[in-house]
């Protein structure tokens, strides 16, 4: 299943999910009760190298040291954008996002392409990532699958972004085809999934992460909407887990005020990136970029 020394984790049409290391096969999740596995007999650098869950975009490493602050921008028009880009970077945080399902023209490629023109001026060496949310994952627009593929590919084809945001689970028997091409354009890319029905079990928040490990992902990234402080706790459980066996940096996050603890928390889980705005929120919980840095400095100082 892998090399001798090398572990890797796999997802089975059965859910049960495992670790292979030295050719032996460890259950991490299986039938529906979470058995993580037990690492204490084997030294960490052993099976643990760390250059395979950091993620390298403009000088920026996700996966290592305190979380990074990304701040979204959600204008409907170019003016708007750039206004915010400009109010962004005042700020402190180590990447952008420009959430482009709520601009009215994205579906014009001279104006999108005019306007990533712009927003790479404006931010420098500031990694830019391009998301398009659709209304199934909480976004502004619906879009068809093609459209939305086509999309993704002009976008990394202009050259002007770094990361893209795939939603893993759109189309999932053509996620993994659409993120090597992305790639081949010279794009990282983010392999998302976000769940505004409530926060699913241990088992299946587990199995999402490493699915979108294997379809491809350079960073996955995860966002449920909690019903209670215990959803929140369990999100932040099953971060921690993965981190610690993933080939890949995670991003997590629990929506809304309840789930505040979990933006904050990526020093104890591993999610490496949270995000904070500066003015308009682009989803609920998210807080003040300014007070998000201030949290996360305390933290790494002192923890």
């Amino acid at each position: 299943m892998c090399n001798q020394g090398i572990f890797s984790l796999s997802l089975f049409l059965d859910e049960d999910i495992y670790l292979y290391y030295d050719g032996k096969e460890i259950p991490v999740c299986r039938l529906g009760q979470v058995e993580y596995f037990d690492k204490s007999d084997i030294k960490k650098e052993e099976f643990m190298d760390t250059k395979g869950y950091t993620f390298k975009v403009r000088g920026l490493m996700l996966g290592n040291g305190m979380p990074k602050i990304c701040i979204p921008l959600v204008g409907k028009d170019e003016n708007t954008v750039l206004e915010q880009a400009k109010k962004a970077i005042k700020e402190p945080c180590h990447l952008i996002e420009w959430r482009a399902d709520w601009f009215e023209g994205v579906e014009e490629q001279d104006r999108l392409a005019a306007l990533l023109d712009s927003l790479r001026k404006i931010l420098g060496d500031l990694p830019l990532l391009f998301t398009f949310r659709t209304k199934g994952e909480g976004g502004e627009k619906a879009i068809s699958w093609p459209d939305y593929r086509d999309l993704l590919l002009f976008v990394a084809s202009t050259g002007r972004v770094d990361l893209i945001d795939l939603e893993a689970f759109f189309n999932e028997e053509r996620t993994l085809e659409l993120a090597e091409q992305m790639k081949e354009r010279c794009a990282g890319v983010i392999l998302s999934n976000h769940d505004f029905a409530g926060t699913p079990s241990d088992e299946e928040m587990a199995g999402r992460l490493v699915r979108m490990q294997e379809m491809g992902a350079d960073v996955v990234k995860l966002a449920v909407m909690p019903e209670g402080e215990k959803d929140v706790l369990r999100l932040m459980e099953v971060t921690r887990e993965f981190h610690e066996l993933a080939r890949v940096p995670v991003i997590t996050m629990s929506m809304g005020r309840k789930g505040l603890l979990s933006r904050i928390s990526g020093h104890l889980t591993g999610s490496c990136l949270s995000f904070g705005s500066a003015g308009q929120a682009s989803a609920p919980g998210q807080i003040p970029a300014g007070e998000l840095n201030r949290i996360l400095t305390i933290i790494d100082e002192r923890a």
